[in-house]
């Protein structure tokens, strides 16, 4: 194999990720059936439940991955810490929204539900150019206090919720 200078790159070098991307393909295939035998909420709780045991199980078995989760970082101040708690719940909010997609998608265009996880980063990187300028950063902020106010403030989210195919 060859990369674009030139150099070539070993096939050695790419088996580790080219593993990894089939075992989440393979995921979204799996969670696709645990999705066509339950409803949303249960299967998604039961998919973090497993989740969180097996992650369990390389704390309890690998000492590095251990020592790695445990390891003190020193003090945190609390922009950091806000902004940390604030990108955890966006990342938790995509992927409820990334497996309802699974959920809500026949079994052969779930290829492409896993192909626009690539594209996150994508919009990551589009969002943050659109943050830089302060005057952008004042009308985000105005809209998102805006949507926050319409959802929590009106009556629309049961309409949502009521209707929503989460059965």
């Amino acid at each position: 194999m060859v990369s674009e200078k030139g150099k070539k790159i070993k096939l050695k070098k790419i088996k580790i990720p080219l593993f990894a991307s089939f075992l989440l393909a393979l995921s979204f295939v799996f969670l696709k059936y645990v999705y066509l035998e339950l409803n949303f909420w249960s299967a998604f709780i039961w998919t973090k439940i497993g989740s969180f045991l097996i992650a369990l199980v390389f704390i309890l078995i690998w000492q590095e991955v251990r020592q790695g989760v445990f390891r003190a970082t020193g003090k945190v101040n609390k922009k950091t810490a806000l902004i940390f708690l604030l990108n955890q719940t966006a990342g938790a909010g995509a992927n409820i929204l990334q497996n309802l997609a699974v959920f809500l998608v026949p079994l052969g265009y779930l290829a492409f539900v896993n192909a626009l996880q690539g594209v996150q980063y994508v919009f990551l990187f589009l969002f943050s150019l659109f943050l830089k300028s302060e005057k952008l950063s004042k009308l985000v902020s105005h809209l998102l206090r805006n949507l926050f106010e319409i959802f929590f403030y009106t009556r629309f989210d049961r309409f949502i919720f009521c209707n929503f195919p989460f059965n």
